[in-house]
């Protein structure tokens, strides 16, 4: 018997090994099989299981880090945290009601409420229990989320006036609210008894609202309906429109891929998915959706290398220097971006383009441009469709009430446009200093549990760092 428990103790052990070795290397799926071993032959192991959840989540698989986290949420029924993984698994598996009262216990636990009110509102909304979501609105009146939730719950019940009135307060609440300017706009016209000259399908990620926008005034006979990517249009909707714009899907099998779009010759128009960092090198995005608040996603890989590298926190800003940049390849960053850029818009020539757009910083972050690109990216597909646009100006740049990132002043000389260390987080909060900056990531990574310290944008830049003696 001892034989026989030691050998299992050796295979835990090398399996705990291999898991941290794979989880260092960047391999989250491997790194979550590992731990699966541990679990399987340690049963009680509650820092495997601890770490096979957080991969487990991390990979988006979260039907099966359920019977995990009910277990850890169950040891401590007091965690707020706990409380709100639980209620995004048991969405993931559809378990609504359940889902509901989780995110309401996490909110009695001290989870701050405007996130998991919208959450709440999102679950009601796709029950259709349009009365209680009414009830959310009245007690969270300063909730955009859950206002465009009942807005949405309306519409859907075709309580036309009652959806229109709900869009208006979200867009009092939130003036960057594109969804709720979109349909006051449509709501707008019908009204007025216009018929549209033009019906008109953008499709897309958030960029897809500005390209919408902006068509709205390029053509402004046209009924623009602007659709996202969780709900993008039907094949009817597709065939029916004059022009569809949009990015298509990279599955060739899928109704909206360039494949069979294609098929519509000129009544269609390919835009690219933005994601330009030649002004923001530093910046990753953590695909493991490991999200610092009020920065989304996007995580600094300087800082990041830093932690990683033990690096003492009032270290870290004199690591932001030309030395450190040219090391880690952010001076090459630009063309690169620029070429990949122009590579992946075969239906538009964006060469001309960025060499006007470059004379300011035309990026809020990576994926967000600011609306001057994205109207004249509208004015493109326009005349690759044949339509002449109206000379009409930009509207309001909704993206600029998120997160505005610095050019570093050193990057920024060398692109000729002007540098900062302050990020604005959004528009409701002051901006933040490089110290405040570094502050709230080493926070964040010495909570334990980010998944960003294993994107290998961090590894490489430790590595870097490290190798650099800096």
């Amino acid at each position: 018997m001892t034989g026989s428990n030691n050998a299992a103790i050796d295979e835990t052990s090398r399996q705990k090994a291999a898991a941290q070795a794979f989880a260092l290397a960047g391999d989250s799926a491997s790194a979550a099989r590992a731990w699966g071993e541990v679990l399987r032959l340690a049963p009680n192991d509650r820092k495997a299981r601890n770490a096979l959840t957080q991969l487990l989540v991390g990979l988006d698989r979260l039907t099966e880090a359920l019977p995990h986290v009910r277990a850890m949420a169950a040891e401590d029924p007091r965690s707020p945290k706990l409380r709100r993984l639980l209620a995004r698994c048991l969405e993931a598996t559809g378990e609504l009601d359940e889902a509901i009262d989780a995110w309401r216990q996490a909110i009695r636990l001290g989870l701050e409420p405007a996130k998991a009110s919208a959450s709440v509102a999102t679950l009601l909304k796709t029950k259709g229990a349009l009365a209680e979501l009414k009830a959310l609105a009245k007690a969270r009146p300063h909730n955009p989320a859950v206002w465009t939730s009942l807005a949405e719950a309306r519409l859907e019940a075709g309580a036309i006036e009652d959806a229109m009135e709900a869009f208006e307060h979200v867009v009092r609440l939130s003036p960057g609210a594109l969804e709720a300017h979109d349909q006051l706009d449509r709501w707008g016209r019908a009204r007025r008894g216009e018929p549209p000259a033009l019906r008109v399908v953008v499709f897309g990620n958030c960029q897809a609202y500005g390209v919408a926008q902006s068509l709205r005034r390029l053509l402004p006979d046209a009924d623009v309906d602007c659709r996202p990517t969780i709900a993008p249009p039907s094949p009817s909707e597709v065939d029916a429109a004059d022009l569809v714009v949009g990015q298509p899907v990279e599955d060739p099998r899928h109704p909206l891929s360039q494949t069979r779009l294609g098929a519509l010759g000129r009544r269609f128009v390919a835009i690219p998915r933005i994601a330009f960092t030649g002004f923001h090198p530093d910046l990753f995005h953590s695909e493991l959706k490991d999200k610092l608040p009020r920065f989304r996603a996007f995580h600094s890989r300087i800082i990041a290398g830093a932690f990683l590298l033990g690096t003492p926190r009032d270290r870290v800003a004199d690591l932001f220097n030309a030395y450190v940049y040219g090391a880690l390849g952010y001076f090459d960053e630009f063309a690169k971006a620029e070429r990949f850029l122009i590579d992946s818009s075969p239906d538009l020539d964006l060469g001309p383009a960025i060499t006007a757009w470059r004379k300011d910083v035309f990026v809020h972050v990576p994926d967000h441009p600011k609306i001057g690109v994205l109207h004249a990216i509208a004015a493109m597909a326009c005349r690759k469709a044949g339509l002449e646009p109206q000379d009409a100006a930009p509207g309001p740049d909704h993206q600029a009430t998120r997160t505005v990132w610095a050019v570093y002043p050193e990057i920024a000389r060398r692109l000729g446009v002007a540098g900062s260390l302050s990020v604005q987080p959004d528009i409701r909060v002051a901006p933040m200093d490089l110290e405040a900056l570094i502050g709230a990531f080493y926070e964040h990574y010495a909570a334990g549990g980010s998944a960003a310290l294993i994107h290998p944008r961090a590894l490489e830049a430790r590595d870097i760092l490290e190798r650099e003696g800096v």
